[in-house]
């Protein structure tokens, strides 16, 4: 659904829409973070221990041009 706005999402939010295994969400983020197309947005802190979850900003559409080595954002 294209809305042309960024969408808020954690690893694990990601990983059921791309239906794919956490790891591969987290690897998707860590790339897209790196790139500079996706962003930490926020943190929510756990009830009881461990890490927080991030939140990250990611455009609805992202591309990923293996030609030219290019992975853009259109959001």
């Amino acid at each position: 659904m294209r809305t042309g706005k960024p969408m808020l999402v954690t690893c694990k939010q990601l990983s059921e829409i791309l239906d794919v295994e956490y790891l591969q969400a987290s690897s998707i983020l860590k790339v897209l973070t790196t790139k500079g197309i996706a962003t930490e947005s926020s943190t929510i802190k756990q009830k009881n221990r461990g890490r927080p979850t991030i939140v990250y900003e990611v455009p609805d559409i992202t591309s990923i041009n293996l030609l030219e080595g290019r992975i853009t954002g259109d959001g």
